[in-house]
């Protein structure tokens, strides 16, 4: 079964940083960058959750399609991992994507290719409908 961890390695007052990597045993299968909101005391809507360890269930949606829904987060409620490039797209959730790259002409860091990266962990996940996710800095 596939597990991940989400090492976080940089925040300021708007984002967060990581890499989502993907493992089977001790192989690693995959792995991309994330873009959280910053920490705000998990604020509903305007932070990024706690370091833990989370089911991360399967989800289809109209808007994001086939993603995934992180559970169980102490206060919270639907946090999921989604597309998206731009921490002002954010409310709680991570996006993933290729790399983190300037997109845009602000100052800070986005992350490209999302949909296409998304897509890249579905296929790896195949028919598994959850896993676990290991999220510290």
């Amino acid at each position: 079964m596939i597990r991940a961890e989400l090492p976080r390695f940089q925040s300021d007052r708007f984002q967060t940083l990581g890499n989502l990597v993907f493992w089977n045993q001790t192989i690693k299968e995959f792995e991309c960058a994330t873009l959280e909101l910053a920490w705000n005391d998990n604020k509903q809507d305007i932070s990024c959750i706690p370091e833990g360890v989370y089911k991360v269930v399967k989800r289809y949606s109209e808007k994001f399609k086939d993603h995934w829904h992180i559970t169980d987060v102490p206060g919270r409620e639907l946090i999921l991992i989604h597309s998206g490039n731009f921490y002002f797209e954010l409310k709680g959730c991570i996006l993933v994507g290729e790399k983190h790259i300037h997109i845009n002409n602000d100052s800070l860091v986005d992350v490209n290719n999302s949909k296409k990266t998304l897509d890249e962990i579905n296929k790896l996940l195949g028919n598994q409908k959850e896993f676990e996710l290991k999220i510290y800095s």
